[in-house]
């Protein structure tokens, strides 16, 4: 046909054509030709049309899809550019130049994957992918890949319950990434997890975790079992062939149920516990759940346990009736520990992970903070030889909690009131001591009382007249910080209390007088011979000293023996005051008995003059 030029020859059923243009569009015919004539025979095959185009371009996003012990499947793209249906050629080589084996001939169209098997594990291959098509085929993608085998399952693979709508998984990762023993360019890239409503599926996706952990958050449905399956994703790294390849799978199972609930006389959240100084203090936790015996119940602190706490028993007690379950938060009192606080955080949680709300406490363990409330400091009491004096001491503790008093008493806090010291004071003599003078005690309270109050009990003898005393007390506990309370007893000279034996008589020897002078004194003795207990009766009068009195005269003008007069005076008996020459000094006070009928005064124009003045 003189239509058609450039003619080609092919002795075969197919033949290219060279020397054309590029995007050109072109008509074709094919005629027989007798080999025994020349020239063409008939009118040719039909025409056909084609448009001249640049080559085939390379297979696309070409990449190794799972590797096995003996198989490499590989995954690609149609070329690009692409001009419609290919076909494409896989060869494999054990080095890169040297491809000898055919995987996939490309006699099949449009197939966009392959693989290679019967191979050996662990052992490198080498591999190139063209696309092909009536105008030829593209530019070859050359690969690596590298067989390994599946990674183990995870290990300690767990599932409890978080709360009332999300489970959490946990696990450890596989002890093997892949079999053989090959390690080199293998890593964990991250953990599948898939989830069904039973142990056979169909299980669908749940997520994927880097870590070893996963949360499956918002259940909304309880009663249920859940199944888990958790399975390692190998990465191969590039040199070997990069590969994303799943491992062995792990499953699991957790049944869903109610979360339980703190019950019965779990105290509330936010309370204050205050720990006992004598005995354990038990903090009872209960808590109920419908899903009791199938569950389990135990009771745990969110945070660390303090060394002070322990539940008991070690096991909770369970109510099969009523579907609870009990045990006790015990705190022993440690005194090492006192004025510690503590905030613990509890939590009952059943055996699938379901927990209760948080109950929070704080624990004290108190500290003994003792304060003196009465009577005020410094006050002063007057007494006499024979009389009893009782003095008060009233203390309490709040305690470093600062808690009502009775309330400390009850967790076996309160004061223990003890004596410091009793400075005994006269015009010659300052002296401290840390025992109580004779006659004096303070009472002891076998048992605790908040507040206290204990008495001073104090029937003074012969030879404490004449003194004063100062006596400070403090508590057991006290630190150099809190202050004593201290009170002043005066003792009253030339008085005393009657004793049940006392008699006029017996008075009158001890004081070294007659019973007229002690009857004469006292109006309120109506009866010589009848002497009331307790009554106070007074020897004589008190004289104060004036400039120019000394002992040696005062004697002489009441007609009396010194020695009486240091009798009387049992601060003048002092071996200070004797050493002193028993000085006096203006204003002090004396107890002087005199007597009624003086014969043998010797009373002075000097000292008579200075008793006028």
């Amino acid at each position: 046909d003189a239509a058609f030029t450039n003619p080609i020859f092919s002795y075969g059923t197919s033949g290219t054509v060279t020397g054309l243009e590029n995007a050109r569009a072109y008509e074709f015919k094919v005629f027989q030709r007798n080999l025994n004539k020349r020239g063409f025979e008939g009118f040719g095959s039909p025409t056909v049309q084609a448009t001249t185009r640049p080559p085939l371009g390379a297979a696309s996003n070409v990449h190794i899809s799972h590797v096995t012990e003996t198989t490499v499947t590989f995954s690609w793209g149609a070329p690009l550019p692409n001009y419609g249906s290919a076909s494409y050629k896989l060869k494999r080589g054990s080095t890169p130049d040297n491809l000898n084996t055919t995987v996939a001939d490309g006699s099949t169209p449009d197939l966009y994957s392959g693989a290679d098997s019967g191979l050996t594990l662990g052992v490198m291959y080498y591999y190139s992918l063209e696309a092909c098509d009536l105008g030829g085929c593209g530019v070859p993608m050359r690969m690596v890949a590298r067989t390994i085998g599946d990674a183990s399952e995870v290990t300690s693979l767990v599932a409890t319950a978080k709360d009332a709508s999300d489970t959490g998984l946990s696990w450890e990762a596989p002890t093997t990434l892949s079999t053989g023993g090959i390690t080199s360019g293998l890593s964990v890239a991250r953990y599948d997890v898939e989830m069904a409503l039973s142990a056979s599926g169909p299980y669908s996706p749940l997520g994927s975790s880097s870590t070893t952990s996963f949360n499956h958050a918002g259940i909304t449905t309880n009663q249920i079992t859940f199944y888990y399956r958790v399975a390692p994703v190998i990465e191969q790294a590039a040199e070997f062939g990069y590969v994303l390849n799943p491992g062995t799978t792990r499953l699991v199972s957790l049944f869903f149920g109610t979360a339980p609930a703190f019950s019965g006389h779990t105290p509330p959240d936010g309370a204050v516990i205050v720990a006992q100084k004598t005995s354990d203090t038990v903090i009872p936790l209960q808590a109920t759940s419908p899903d009791v015996p199938t569950v389990t119940i135990g009771f745990r602190t969110t945070g660390s346990t303090p060394q002070v706490a322990r539940f008991t028993p070690s096991v909770p007690i369970v109510n099969l009736a009523t579907k609870e379950v009990s045990q006790n938060l015990t705190i022993a009192f440690d005194a090492d520990l006192a004025g510690s606080e503590y905030y613990v955080c509890l939590q009952g949680e059943d055996s699938n992970g379901l927990r209760t709300s948080a109950r929070c406490y704080t624990i004290i363990l108190p500290r003994l903070t003792p304060r003196l409330l009465s009577p005020p400091n410094e006050t002063v009491f007057e007494a006499r030889v024979g009389c009893v004096l009782q003095v008060g001491i009233t203390a309490e503790d709040r305690t470093s909690a600062n808690i009502a008093p009775s309330v400390a008493a009850n967790s076996g806090f309160g004061p223990e009131v003890v004596a410091l010291s009793v400075l005994t004071d006269s015009q010659y003599r300052s002296s401290i001591s840390s025992e109580l003078p004779t006659g004096a005690t303070l009472d002891v309270i076998p048992f605790v009382q908040n507040p206290v109050t204990v008495y001073l009990k104090w029937r003074p003898v012969k030879g404490q007249e004449g003194f004063s005393y100062r006596f400070c007390f403090t508590t057991s506990v006290a630190d150099d910080n809190t202050p004593p309370l201290c009170v002043f007893v005066r003792m009253i000279r030339c008085q005393f209390c009657a004793r049940p034996a006392d008699s006029l008589q017996s008075m009158a020897k001890l004081w070294h007088t007659t019973w007229t002078e002690i009857w004469s004194g006292n109006h309120m003795l109506f009866n010589p011979d009848l002497v009331v207990q307790d009554q106070v009766v007074s020897v004589g009068p008190t004289y104060t000293v004036r400039p120019g009195d000394d002992l040696d005269h005062l004697a002489m003008r009441y007609g009396v023996d010194t020695a009486d007069l240091l009798l009387w005076n049992p601060d003048l008996a002092d071996d200070l005051a004797r050493q002193s020459q028993y000085q006096l000094y203006d204003l002090q006070e004396m107890c002087v008995v005199p007597q009624s009928c003086v014969y043998a005064a010797s009373v002075s124009s000097y000292h008579v003059l200075a008793a006028a003045l």
